[in-house]
């Protein structure tokens, strides 16, 4: 149980808060309990404007993504997907050993 992390306003609910109006910071609301308008004002955003998706996409080498899929310019990648361990393969993996 965490103690110190603030909770979703939403009598009852435990869950960690993300959202609240554009502008603000801090987020008062869970993803089930966000009131109409609400933003996810914890998570990083895509960099187009107006685009509220997670970011994956960037250059080569780069490290946190700006972009998400729709709007990533010419020659980004995905940089938060693990690749495939094979040299020259940049699939995302779907398979291992099992156990």
């Amino acid at each position: 149980v965490i103690l110190k992390k603030k909770r979703c306003e939403q009598a009852g609910c435990s869950k960690v808060p993300s959202f609240n109006f554009e502008g603000e910071q801090r987020g008062r609301f869970c993803a089930q309990h966000k009131v109409q308008g609400m933003v996810d004002v914890k998570n990083k955003r895509c960099e187009q404007a107006g685009c509220s998706k997670v970011p994956s996409f960037n250059f080569e080498g780069e490290q946190r993504g700006r972009f998400c899929a729709q709007h990533k310019e010419q020659g980004m990648v995905d940089v938060k997907s693990k690749r495939c361990e094979q040299a020259g393969c940049s699939k995302v993996p779907s398979f291992n050993f099992e156990g």
